[in-house]
């Protein structure tokens, strides 16, 4: 029985190696064309990341438009190489042919999914890497000012190594699924990339700087909140006319190093946040705004306080691996879908 248990055991490994190089045979050409087009993303942020650490002028700029275009890489692997997979066997009569050789439908399709979905993740991987590394010395410059690189911007947050895999991998079998459905490639490309925008705008505003989406209602869930002294308004708003040490304090991000402001508000006397109405009652009654100790003193009177809510730093990679469940969660429900569609329609 073992002996017997051994031979089917390494008969499933020798099928599953036979699968897995028909399937890189088959589709050889869509492999080396990806392979060129994430070159054609590699090279530019490698040139970036060198760049950026030799301090030349203009390299943060550089450094956005480099790592915010990589945020294309899940359209391309959607309809570039997800619609036409199965479409296209569709279409050529491909999958009657291999069920001849004793392959579903259905264990094709799977098999597809998965060695080029591995190969594909793999190589978005590498990319998110670049992508953080190359953006490093952006990302964490010392003065935190509003306009300067976030690391937690959905532009930035989902390039990462272990987000562009997944935003990738989504794409991909999103693809699938819409080929599977429509049956020709040439009417499944274009669904597929208003699919996967929809997808990315929907979940998290992806391409960003600010968030949206799920990915901005998430990132309210249980902030640290805190008061904001900064000025008499925090940082919600200020006057070119108090002094420099003042504003000064407003033009940097609140928060510790690393953290992320995901809101701001106004208390009345009672701690509650003032309503838009009380807000706009309060700003056009105070007296003087070029006087920062006649306003300081004029909201002291009235009980005004100033608060904002922050995820800090350390929360960071608990949130990527929250979203990467959560995009794996819906790869994996669309290439399932897949899967049992493609046994259905012969």
């Amino acid at each position: 029985m073992t002996a017997i248990a051994a031979r089917g055991a390494d008969h499933r490994t020798r099928n599953g190696e036979h699968v897995a190089r028909a399937v890189l045979r088959q589709h050889r050409s869509a492999l080396i064309g990806l392979a060129f087009v994430f070159a054609a993303f590699a090279i530019p942020l490698v040139v970036t990341g060198i760049r950026a650490r030799a301090g030349q002028p203009g390299a943060d700029s550089w450094i956005e438009s480099k790592y915010v275009g990589v945020n294309i890489v899940p359209f391309l692997a959607g309809a570039l190489l997800g619609a036409p997979l199965v479409a296209g066997d569709f279409e050529t009569g491909a999958f009657r042919f291999s069920m001849t050789q004793g392959l579903s439908i259905r264990r094709q399709v799977a098999a597809k999914l998965v060695v080029l979905g591995g190969l594909m993740a793999a190589a978005a991987a590498l990319l998110g890497g670049l992508s953080m590394w190359a953006s490093a010395p952006g990302v964490h410059a010392a003065p935190r000012m509003y306009w300067a690189l976030s690391r937690w911007s959905p532009a930035y947050f989902n390039v990462t190594a272990l987000m562009l895999p997944m935003w990738a991998l989504l794409g991909f079998s999103l693809g699938v699924l819409i080929g599977t459905l429509i049956k020709r490639a040439g009417a499944a490309i274009p669904v597929t990339i208003v699919a996967v925008g929809i997808a990315t705008a929907g979940i998290s505003s992806f391409a960003a700087k600010a968030p949206g989406g799920l990915y901005n209602e998430m990132m309210k869930v249980h902030p640290v909140v805190v008061r904001d002294d900064a000025a008499p308004f925090g940082h919600i708003t200020w006057n070119s006319n108090w002094p420099r040490r003042v504003t000064a304090k407003l033009y940097r991000m609140p928060g510790p190093p690393g953290s992320y402001e995901v809101s701001d508000w106004l208390a009345g006397p009672g701690g509650m946040p003032l309503s838009l109405d009380a807000w706009d009652r309060l700003m056009s009654g105070v007296p003087n705004f070029a006087s920062l100790a006649r306003t300081r003193a004029w909201v002291a009177r009235r009980h005004v306080t100033a608060w904002f809510g922050y995820q800090p730093a350390g929360r960071y990679w608990l949130f990527q691996s929250l979203w990467a469940a959560i995009l794996l969660a819906f790869t994996a429900a669309a290439g399932c879908a897949s899967v049992w569609l493609a046994g259905r329609r012969r």
